[in-house]
Order: C-alpha cells, then structure tokens, then sequence
C-alpha cells in the first residue's frame, strides 16, 4: 500500500483472503514483515498457494511485462502514471489525499482505452 499507507492487522488479513478467492489466478503482493503492524509477520498471514508475497518488487519492470492482468494499488500517482503507461488495468482502493481523484481519473482513461480497442 506504499510508504506512507498504515492499514490494520485485520486489513491485511481481508486482502490475503481476497487474493485467496482469485484462484488459480496468481497474485504477487509487495510485502515483507516490516510492512505489517507491530510483531505481525507475513507467515501469519497464510498466504493461499496461489499468493507470493515479496519485500520488494521492480514495480514498473513488473507492470511492462506483459503477462499482467490487472494491479492493485492505493492510487498513489506514480502507480496509476506506470499502469496507465503499461497500459495495464488498475483495481484501486484509495485510502487518502489524491489517491480517490488519481483512481477516479484511471477508472475514466481506462474505460475509454478499452472501449477505443473494442
């Protein structure tokens, strides 16, 4: 959720249940131990096979691979900026600050890059 997004133990629990029910779709989550409150750590977490969680990840390598169906982000700009470059499509929750506009404004442009290619 980025460097300046604080979401609770239960939060987290919420997402890797989430990503769990996108089976066999794969998920990869940015995420180590340092990311959760307090003494949580990913291990408790656990994580469904489908579901790897990293420390770090090349975001913007990642998003030109080609092989992404979709990204989940906060709506930060810098990641609505390398998904809209990628032209890779964005599930945003937006948490605070710019991030409800930057998300509204990825929703819009997607909508009409996609209906442009039907």
């Amino acid at each position: 959720m980025g460097t300046l997004v604080t979401i609770s133990a239960d939060e987290y629990r919420a997402f890797a249940k989430g990503l769990a029910l996108l089976a066999p779709t794969r998920a990869l989550w940015k995420l180590s131990d340092a990311d959760l409150p307090g003494t949580m750590a990913v291990a408790d977490l656990d994580l469904a096979e489908n579901v790897r969680a990293l420390a770090w990840v090349p975001q913007n390598d990642l998003l030109g691979d080609g092989r992404l169906a979709a990204f989940v982000t906060h709506g930060g700009i810098n990641s609505i900026y390398e998904a809209a470059y990628h032209g890779v499509p964005v599930a945003g929750i937006p948490i605070f600050g710019d991030q409800p506009d930057n998300v509204a404004k990825a929703v819009s442009f997607f909508g009409v890059f996609f209906s442009a290619l039907s």
